[in-house]
């Protein structure tokens, strides 16, 4: 066998739209700009999944590893998903919306309003939210991308983000082999996305008093 990267087969072999209509999945692979942004459109994502798959795992075999889906599984426990939430800056920007709305009484208390996995092209789609006694729900929405390690190839992991428009990536060590961590955390907040470790996470704050009690 010829020398190369093996590209993984979808379930359609010859492109049946767009600007590459009629021609083998494999012709997509050279058009990176292409491939992003048909992640990024909910009729691709949706309509032609295995293609989709293809490109998310850059042409070859799927990437997700026990240790990936150990991650995501942790959003499925209320109390992570709280110390996720807080260490993100959570409270901080309840208590400016509080400050700014000053109509809002009674007690609040943080709720994980929505969960789901797999969807948009992201590993996680969580809604954490404050809910009064008038049932009023302020809420912050996280697409969050999760990858066990990150290394050198984090500038790929940036193009994916943000093709499907995630905004959290939640990583178990960042780590390069040139460039400063602190520096890469700045190369992706300039992109609107946030990186919380896991260590981060599990040293936030995991319970929260309710609010005008």
């Amino acid at each position: 066998m010829g020398g190369g990267a093996r590209v993984m087969r979808s379930e359609t072999q010859i492109i049946p739209f767009g600007k590459y209509k009629g021609r083998p999945v494999e012709s997509l692979a050279a058009d990176r700009e292409y491939c992003e942004w048909l992640i990024s459109q909910e009729w691709f994502r949706t309509k032609f999944i295995g293609i989709h798959t293809l490109i998310v795992n850059h042409f070859g075999e799927p990437t997700e590893t026990p240790e990936h889906n150990l991650l995501q599984a942790c959003f499925l426990d209320a109390e992570w998903c709280q110390r996720f939430c807080m260490s993100l800056g959570f409270a901080d920007s309840f208590a400016l919306f509080l400050k700014r709305s000053r109509a809002y009484s009674g007690t609040w208390r943080f709720a994980v309003f929505d969960r789901e996995f797999e969807t948009e092209g992201i590993d996680v789609k969580l809604s954490g939210c404050m809910m009064n006694d008038a049932e009023f729900v302020w809420e912050r929405i996280y697409k969050i991308e999760c990858k066990p390690r990150i290394s050198d190839d984090y500038p790929a992991v940036l193009r994916q983000m943000r093709a499907t428009k995630a905004n959290v990536l939640v990583v178990g060590s960042l780590e390069s082999a040139v460039v400063p961590e602190d520096a890469i955390r700045r190369i992706f907040m300039h992109s609107g996305v946030a990186v919380r470790t896991v260590a981060e996470i599990e040293v936030a704050t995991a319970i929260w008093p309710p609010y005008g009690e």
